[in-house]
């Protein structure tokens, strides 16, 4: 799409309030120590609308600042980004027909293209609460098993929709092996039947035949979904100790795994712990909670 009618689409716009009535959590990036790096925090009118995205520094200071507008469905079809000075600095178009944003510098010349899912407004709302993410839960008791281990490393490739940059790395390793925590004071609620979620990368050089992830609530660990082979063999088959969710994901990129809590023995829970289970190869593990 050329400037000029970028432009001409920019001047059909009138900036409005509305986007989700959700209200949505802070943006948190964090150091390799686990200190604050950044911080996005969205404000939202009283209906719990999205008005304005404000970064931060680690120590509070505002560094740029994003303004919505939205077409007159609702949708967002342009944001303005300013720096802390308050001077414009770039321009995001929203071509939804396309899921792509193309940025362009306020003299109207493209910057980059980017996709929906690496976007501050195309995040999900609230409804997507994550419980790790960056570091363990208050109070969670860590453990491993098989050759495994708990190694933090910072993302690579980066998520693609944000938060800590930190993320938990299974072990390269024949056979089963798997690390896990229990014991968390700051539980994760998991209302009615939500969908229970987390990103992971499979490793291309160093790919596992399957994925499992386990839960742990009051009445113990048998709640895991899988996907891949069915070579683990904890809980029954066919059952909420081991409810086969899909094919392996693609190796390479991250991907979202979601499974329905009916379907591991989870609706209205309260989970104080949470595994991840790999038959040989390695994978990266990101954001994890209820949504």
């Amino acid at each position: 799409m050329k400037a000029h009618k970028l432009f001409l689409f920019l001047l059909l716009l009138v900036p409005s309030a509305v986007f989700a009535a959700q209200a949505r959590p802070d943006v948190v990036a964090r150091n390799s120590d686990g200190s604050i790096r950044s911080r996005g925090v969205y404000e939202t009118n009283a209906a719990g609308q999205v008005t304005k995205y404000t970064l931060f520094d680690g120590t509070g200071n505002v560094q740029s600042v994003e303004v919505p507008f939205y077409g007159n469905d609702g949708k967002v079809v342009r944001a303005d980004t300013y720096d802390r000075n308050g001077k414009l600095t770039a321009i995001a178009v929203y071509l939804i027909d396309y899921n792509q944003v193309k940025v362009l510098d306020p003299q109207g010349n493209v910057i980059r293209t980017t996709d929906f899912a690496a976007d501050t407004f195309m995040r999900p709302a609230n409804g997507a609460s994550a419980w790790l993410d960056g570091a363990l839960p208050d109070g969670a008791t860590p453990s491993s098993r098989g050759g495994d281990n708990w190694t933090w490393i910072n993302a690579s490739p980066a998520l693609p929709m944000g938060g800590s940059t930190r993320v938990h790395q299974s072990t390269a390793a024949s056979g089963q092996h798997e690390h896990s925590f229990e014991g968390a004071s700051n539980k994760l609620s998991v209302s009615g039947n939500a969908n229970l979620f987390c990103w992971v990368y499979l490793d291309p050089s160093a790919s596992p035949s399957e994925v499992m992830l386990m839960w742990k609530d009051g009445s113990g660990w048998e709640h895991r979904a899988y996907w891949g082979n069915n070579s683990i063999t904890y809980g029954q088959d066919n059952s909420p100790g081991r409810y086969r969710a899909g094919d392996l994901p693609p190796r390479g990129q991250w991907t979202k795994l979601s499974v329905p809590a009916s379907a591991v023995g989870l609706v209205n829970a309260s989970v104080d712990g949470m595994g991840f289970a790999l038959v040989d190869g390695r994978a990266e593990w990101g954001p994890a909670g209820a949504e």
